[in-house]
């Protein structure tokens, strides 16, 4: 992350600005911290990444999935490249392909926020499609991953339009209006509180900003094996019924559309008010 990029950060508790005090080389960010003036409070900067959490601040599900992909975060990858064909939801070029369509048009140079980035696996589609002159950020609450993300893409010319933060979807690090897309795929059921962090969505995106969620759900119209909805449960310990809460949404969103994409995944997309 570059110091020209510190304007978009925000405190994540108050939503003021912040004060840089460490060290750059060339313009990148190294170690320091981002200090609040109002809470009183300074984000630590470790090797480029940004810190915007503390972890008293995490409940109890994100510290869970926190601990368990900073103690693995090689196991992630492989862990659904095999899974996802094995409980036959098919594979995660299908799953690219169904959010990439949802962004909507994408003729002018924007900003874009991936939540959940974890080791950038949509990195280069989404360097691919997004208009020359973009920004994409990514947050993560596990450091492990953000790391894997940065060596696993170094080199490639579309690290430089990527600024990764350590951060939680309940408390946003960033202004009102920042961004012009918002993705997300994993699932709302990660999350302790899917409505504050669809709010903290709704109040980051732009007026008419896109916003894509994949989630797992499965299909209640589609026969399942005990075995896979065993699997699905144990896949989705974090919430036994996860989903999508349509009806919160539809009173705060416009053109909200679910579509199914297998049995255990769901493309829903909307544009912010």
């Amino acid at each position: 992350m570059q110091l020209a990029d510190l304007p978009t950060l925000v405190c994540p508790r108050c939503q003021e600005d912040l004060a840089w005090e460490g060290t750059n080389l060339e313009g990148i960010l190294q170690n320091g911290q981002l200090a609040c003036e109002i809470c009183d409070v300074s984000w630590k900067v470790e090797d480029g990444f940004p810190r915007m959490f503390l972890e008293e601040d995490l409940r109890s599900t994100d510290r869970r999935i926190r601990i368990l992909h900073d103690s693995l975060p090689r196991a992630h990858k492989p862990a659904l490249k095999v899974a996802l064909p094995l409980l036959g939801a098919g594979r995660e070029k299908a799953l690219r392909e169904a959010f990439l369509s949802a962004l909507g048009p994408l003729d002018s140079p924007m900003r874009l926020l991936e939540i959940g980035i974890g080791e950038g696996a949509n990195l280069p589609q989404l360097q691919r499609v997004l208009p020359e002159g973009s920004e994409i950020w990514g947050i993560d609450t596990s450091t492990g991953l953000l790391e894997l993300c940065r060596s696993r893409w170094a080199g490639a010319l579309f690290v430089e339009d990527a600024r990764l933060v350590a951060a939680d979807a309940h408390r946003l690090p960033f202004s009102d209006d920042t961004f012009d897309r918002i993705l997300h795929v994993g699932g709302l059921g990660r999350f302790d509180d899917s409505e504050q962090v669809l709010g903290e969505m709704l109040r980051v995106a732009r007026p008419g900003a896109r916003v894509v969620l994949v989630c797992k759900s499965l299909d209640p119209d589609h026969p399942h094996p005990v075995w896979v909805q065993s699997a699905f449960r144990l896949w989705t310990f974090y919430d036994p019924t996860p989903g999508l809460p349509t009806t919160w949404l539809s009173d705060r969103v416009e053109d909200l559309h679910n579509e199914r994409i297998n049995r255990f995944y769901t493309c829903a997309h909307f544009s912010a008010p």
